[in-house]
């Protein structure tokens, strides 16, 4: 009892679970629903010093959103959709679990490790979007020659960015929020720059112009950001998802389902949109812009 209470006075913090500002706001602002913002907080306060979180989908159900008279308030599919909500905005990770059941880790961002690094999550998307890239071209070799050089496109540009990120770790040692206006700025700018123009790199073209490499018709989502990324493309005829899937690396897949929406609601009220993948980009834009002031 002693040496216990002597380890305590020496490190008071190390039964404590750091939590993000900004999920209150994202609770707050309607990007995450009561449900996500129970679920998210149940996973991670059982974290251990790493940010991981093991855990199975009957618990989460049963402690979570508890029982009534003995009988199950929720499924366990609704418990999938709100893990696989959670997972597309980048909160948290977890590995594919088509066809799995049992027990499975959650990763978390933003944790102070025993190391005094913060944890990331990015390298693990990466890591899943490439194996599952890889395992995509292994199965289709009897695809076209065009179809195949956009995939290992993709596969260069996951290869590019695995090299930024060391040990699933922010070698920067500082957290990233939504509160630091210069690098959200440069985000919007990057995110949102190219033009819609679909080509071949073989072409001759200006340094104005942009050469898509994820032309929509091509482009086999494998995470379920990507897949709802792409219905949208394909609703407001974007034929390029490069715009799209950089706000899914940049963790602002959020500002898309949001655009979405309030998109949807102006066609429906009769608003003239004109170029529809042109409107919707604007409406992405100004809700960037918009949280910058936040």
């Amino acid at each position: 009892m002693k040496k216990e209470q002597e380890n305590q006075t020496e490190n008071p913090l190390s039964n404590w679970i750091v939590f993000p500002r900004n999920i209150a706001s994202l609770y707050k602002n309607g990007e995450i629903n009561r449900a996500e913002f129970f679920v998210y907080c149940y996973l991670r306060i059982q974290c251990n010093p790493y940010g991981i979180c093991t855990t199975h989908m009957e618990a989460i159900r049963d402690d979570v959103f508890g029982k009534e008279g003995g009988k199950k308030s929720v499924s366990k599919n609704y418990v999938n959709k709100i893990l696989l909500s959670l997972k597309s905005k980048r909160l948290l990770f977890y590995m594919d679990r088509t066809g799995r059941s049992g027990s499975f880790e959650v990763h978390f961002p933003d944790f102070i490790d025993p190391n005094k690094k913060i944890t990331s999550i990015e390298h693990l998307f990466i890591k899943e979007a490439s194996q599952q890239e890889v395992g995509t071209v292994g199965d289709k070799k009897s695809e076209d020659s065009t179809e195949v050089e956009v995939k290992n496109q993709k596969l260069e540009m996951l290869d590019s960015a695995g090299v930024a990120i060391k040990q699933g770790v922010n070698d920067s040692k500082e957290f990233r929020g939504y509160n630091n206006h210069t690098d959200i700025e440069k985000k919007i700018e990057n995110t949102l720059s190219v033009s819609n123009k679909v080509g071949n790199e073989s072409e001759e073209k200006s340094d104005a112009e942009y050469v898509c490499k994820n032309p929509t018709r091509l482009f086999r989502p494998s995470l379920y950001s990507e897949l709802k990324a792409k219905e949208i493309a394909e609703a407001v005829h974007e034929q390029c998802m490069d715009n799209y899937l950089s706000l899914i690396r940049n963790e602002q897949f959020w500002a898309l389902e949001k655009a979405y929406g309030e998109y949807k609601e102006d066609v429906a009220n009769g608003k003239y949109v004109g170029n529809h993948a042109a409107y919707l980009t604007g409406i992405v834009r100004r809700m960037l812009k918009e949280r910058i002031g936040k």
